[in-house]
This record gives structure tokens, C-alpha cells and sequence, in this order.
């Protein structure tokens, strides 16, 4: 799949609501453009450009959205790795599964930005997935019984892009270990044929994701 990415085309809306956000923020915290540029240690000119330079101006690129949501304390309300229509959807990025272990929080997920920009990608089916979806590599066994392998790639939305269900496949984050279990609130439950896997409460673990695929390394190392 394609992403379309801040600093490429978007459409007004997409504009407005950035620009409704960097006039919110600077409102709230009583900020001249030139300001909050340079805590974020960008030029003067960056934000005052795109607020005053019309259709013509360029979006913001995913870095100088992540700096200024980082120095701001919170973002916009839309989805800053931008949209993806049906035509142009068809790859993911496969993120390593250190990288995938920080990704708790939205802000994290768009503090990786770059990161995620410049993974290797995976083939999907065209309109599947949300702009927000990402591949990862399973490294551990804690759903072995359900056919889930070490080795095997899922590819998994943010939980704040899909809440999981009952019984659905989840990747958690526990005490750095990022592995899938299935989702029983208020417990996350591994389904393995090997010991040491035991429930988890949610409240003491990261609900990094909600597994949507799963697809099986034929080859493993």
C-alpha cells in the first residue's frame, strides 16, 4: 500500500484542521509562530508560512508535525501519516519489534514517524487497512496452540484505531516483551502449548494492537 504522507498533496480539509490545531495551540499558550518554531528548533518562518501561504503552501512533513506536537504537549484530531484511498493502498510497513515494543500511545506511534516512513514494506489487499496499520515479525510462542508461530508476520492496527473484541488476537508489550495473546477484559490470555505463559491483567501491560492478519513464514531462521 501507498501512504500519503504530510508534505505530499492533501486535500483543504486536511489543511484546515492542521492549521485549526496550530492556531489552537498557539492561542492556548499564547505562542507567535516564530516561537514555537524555534522550540522546536526549526526556523521562524516554517509555521508562519503554511498558516499564511494558502492552497499553495506545502503541508508540514511528518517530522515537522511530530517536533511540533512534541513541543505543543498534544496533536490535531485527524491522522497525521495521512489517508489512503482503495486505489492507492497496498503496503504496510514491517516495523521490528524493538520499535513496535515503544509504540504505546498514539503520540509515541507519531514520535516514530520517521521510523515507520522508512521500514520495509508489505504487500496487502487494496482498501484493508486504515492508515495506521503496520506489519511485525512474531518473536515469541505464546499463541502456538491457536497456530500462531515464531517467525509468522501479523499485520495489527493501533488499538486507537480498532478496538479490540472478545476473544480477538491482540500484540501486548510487557515489561519490554512484545508477543500476541488473546483479549478477555480485564485479562489478556496466551493460548501456548509451552509453559511460562501465563494471563495478564490488562491494567499491568501495554494493548499495543488488534491483530487483523496473520500470515505464515514457510521459511524461518
Amino acid at each position: 500500500m501507498v501512504i500519503t504522507f504530510p508534505g505530499k498533496p492533501a486535500d483543504s480539509a486536511y489543511r484546515n484542521e492542521i492549521r485549526v490545531w496550530m492556531r489552537q495551540v498557539m492561542a492556548q499558550r499564547n505562542w507567535t509562530p516564530e516561537h514555537w518554531a524555534r522550540e522546536c528548533g526549526m526556523a521562524g518562518t516554517t509555521i508562519r508560512r503554511f498558516l499564511n501561504g494558502g492552497e499553495e503552501a506545502p503541508s508540514p512533513s511528518l517530522d515537522t508535525l511530530g517536533r511540533l506536537i512534541k513541543v505543543a504537549g498534544f496533536g490535531p484530531t485527524i491522522d497525521l501519516v495521512g489517508s489512503r484511498s482503495e486505489s492507492s493502498v497496498e503496503q504496510v510497513p514491517l516495523l521490528h519489534i524493538d520499535l513496535v515494543a515503544t509504540l504505546v500511545s498514539r503520540a509515541a506511534y507519531h514520535d516514530a514517524g520517521r521510523d515507520i516512513l522508512n521500514a520495509t514494506k508489505v504487500a496487502i489487499s487494496r482498501g484493508d487497512y486504515s492508515s495506521l496499520a503496520y506489519a511485525t515479525v512474531v518473536d515469541h510462542n505464546s499463541c502456538n496452540q491457536i497456530g500462531i508461530y515464531t517467525g509468522d508476520i501479523v499485520i495489527c492496527e493501533p488499538v486507537w484505531s480498532l478496538n479490540p473484541g472478545s476473544a480477538d488476537l491482540v500484540l501486548i508489550e510487557d515489561l519490554g516483551q512484545v508477543m500476541p495473546m488473546t483479549y478477555h477484559s480485564p485479562l489478556l490470555i496466551p493460548r501456548s502449548a509451552d509453559i511460562g505463559y501465563n494471563p495478564r491483567p490488562q491494567d499491568e501491560v501495554h494493548m499495543l494492537a488488534t491483530v487483523v492478519e496473520v500470515r505464515r513464514r514457510l521459511r524461518r531462521k
